[in-house]
């Protein structure tokens, strides 16, 4: 399974749209072939922050450890973080709920991501985002505040070959492993259908 790690954009004329795709493609640390003009025009720090009128929760310059993160799905997790994948895969039911994994801010709520099918992001603080992909039903819109543990979408497998939850952190654009911000699960085996727990030893 290959997801956008590269995304590359024309320029366009001063059109919304256009200035929008180059958005959410700064947003999510991706590489723009453009002027210097259209560079100009879209800013990383300013386009990747929502406007005055819809602030971030409170504490928006926190660092990681303490923003909370939760895990954004209750299935097994099928893909580790490898660098190539740009997050870990989570899998489950057509129509699972898949939650907040903090507070934050809906950033972009769409489709125009090759790969990423129905694609949320999540805006936490000045440095950390997240993005939930391949979902069935998104149930959040643009510029809506969020809690953590809020449902904002349904699972699904838009732009995938399977059903589950694609979920990403990212700092300052570029991608980390969730695990090492996500609390832990206990015994819950990688690729297993069920989070089936190991057996116990034996007493005898």
């Amino acid at each position: 399974m290959r997801f956008a790690a590269s995304l590359q954009f024309k320029c366009w004329p001063s059109t919304r749209a256009g200035y929008r795709a180059v958005s959410i493609s700064l947003l999510m640390g991706s590489q723009i072939a453009c002027t210097s003009p259209v560079q100009r025009a879209v800013d990383n720090s300013q386009l990747a922050s929502p406007s005055a009128s819809t602030p971030l929760p409170p504490a928006s310059n926190a660092p990681a450890d303490s923003i909370g993160f939760v895990w954004p799905a209750n299935g097994p997790m099928i893909a580790k973080f490898d660098g190539r994948g740009k997050g870990i895969n989570i899998s489950g039911r057509s129509g699972d709920p898949v939650v907040a994994a903090a507070d934050g801010l809906v950033v972009y709520s769409g489709s125009t991501l090759p790969g990423y099918g129905n694609l949320l992001i999540l805006k936490h603080s000045k440095n950390f985002i997240t993005a939930y992909a391949h979902n069935r039903t998104l149930l959040v819109k643009e510029n809506q505040t969020v809690k953590k543990g809020q449902q904002i979408a349904e699972m699904g497998n838009s732009d995938t070959d399977r059903v589950n939850l694609h979920f990403e952190i990212r700092r300052q654009g570029k991608p980390i492993n969730p695990e090492l911000y996500l609390p832990p699960r206990a015994l819950r085996l990688l690729g297993s259908p069920t989070g089936a727990q190991p057996p116990a030893p034996s007493t005898r």
